[in-house]
């Protein structure tokens, strides 16, 4: 969007430097092998979460990308011919650690919306799909075995970026205040490291691959 202008005004592929369907025949190839990457809008079209006690219900006609970019995604999958397929969104695909969406955000709270991205990334047959999402404040690797009425079971793999530094009862957060000096900033970090140990004995996440 134009901020700097009419913040209701959508800037154009040109006007914002990218193409959405750019594959870059024009570059030197280094390699036999290529990469594609789509990056999903989870946000513009997303349905708003419930609150109060419906917070805690699955919502079985929540939408995150809004019919337009549906046919995009399944357009393009389609007709890639890239030896990796990777699709990049803010919120983890497979993760369903919490009931309430307003404490942690997945695709696990839209479930028709979550079953019709697998759907599209199965039957486009596409080489090599992965999945890479952020949001949660941690690092996390997920799986799921997905059934493929053609292909049998596919493993679908999920890298959760966000941040790198840390995961699950390792740290709260990667606060740069905590690589600092002073008590108080020794004092938090403890405390923090110390709750999030606590935390993975209470409730550990000890799987490495979730399927």
């Amino acid at each position: 969007f134009d901020f700097a202008h009419d913040p209701s005004r959508a800037l154009t592929d040109q006007e914002a430097g990218i193409d959405a369907d750019s594959n870059m025949d024009d570059q030197i190839e280094l390699s036999s092998q290529s990469v594609a990457v789509f990056v999903l809008d989870v946000r513009t079209h997303k349905t708003p979460w419930a609150t109060g006690i419906d917070a805690f219900h699955y919502d079985y006609e929540g939408d995150f990308l809004g019919e337009e970019q549906w046919e995009w995604l399944e357009r393009s999958l389609r007709r890639s011919r890239a030896t990796v397929n990777v699709l990049v969104n803010g919120l983890q695909v497979h993760g369903n650690r919490l009931f309430d969406a307003n404490a942690a955000e997945d695709w696990n709270k839209f479930p028709f919306a979550q079953q019709k991205l697998y759907d599209i990334i199965l039957e486009s047959n596409v080489s090599a799909p992965f999945l890479i999402s952020g949001d949660v404040h941690m690092a996390q690797f997920m799986r799921r075995d997905c059934l493929s009425s053609r292909r049998g079971i596919k493993p679908l793999l999920e890298m959760t970026t966000s941040g790198m530094t840390h995961s699950w009862g390792t740290g709260v957060s990667s606060n740069h205040k905590n690589h600092e000096k002073g008590w108080m900033n020794s004092y938090e970090a403890f405390v923090g490291r110390n709750v999030m140990l606590l935390a993975h004995v209470i409730y550990p996440w000890s799987d490495l691959l979730v399927s």
